[in-house]
């Protein structure tokens, strides 16, 4: 109940404070499928599974924890970056974003994989596992394509000495 209550006060903060841009019907209705399967989902596989916490549950908190703190506050960094005048039509490459050009999406996979964790059940982890090939094949690679477009050598000079998803890794 508690990851469900802070991943409902992220997706209010991201959409009522972080999100500038416009949010497409179709990312809508993914993001929408996804707050289902986590909601609905782990839920559902956790059914049945009722014992005390033990060290996988702190281990899984911990995790989660550092999830939603990579996400948010990387898009907080992001946000105040933007406002900034001076940085205006400059790629923002600091604070968390320069461990993984897609730090935020790191933490969201964190997060939810220790949801899944949570539950004690071995097809939970199904779910990070499809959002995390989401991100890698469907998610960055059009990102990618635009901010290239967007600031051409800014990024390239990123891309070369930051991962895309995983810090240090991919």
């Amino acid at each position: 109940m508690g990851f469900a209550l802070l991943v409902f006060v992220r997706i209010l903060l991201t959409f009522f404070v972080l999100l500038k841009r416009q949010f497409p019907w179709t990312e809508f209705w993914g993001v929408t499928a996804a707050l289902f399967a986590y909601q609905v989902g782990f839920a559902l596989f956790a059914i049945g599974k009722s014992q005390p916490l033990g060290v996988l549950d702190f281990i899984a908190i911990a995790i989660f924890l550092f999830g939603s703190y990579l996400n948010t506050a990387s898009e907080l960094q992001r946000k105040k970056f933007k406002e900034d005048p001076q940085n205006q039509g400059s790629l923002y490459t600091g604070g968390l974003f320069r461990y993984a050009r897609h730090i935020n999406y790191f933490g969201d996979f964190l997060w939810v994989a220790a949801w899944a964790l949570m539950t004690r059940s071995v097809w939970a982890l199904a779910i990070p596992l499809a959002l995390g090939l989401g991100f890698i094949y469907y998610f960055i690679p059009p990102l990618t394509h635009h901010l290239r477009a967007k600031y051409g050598k800014q990024f390239d000079d990123w891309e070369k000495r930051t991962k895309a998803f995983i810090p240090f890794v991919y």
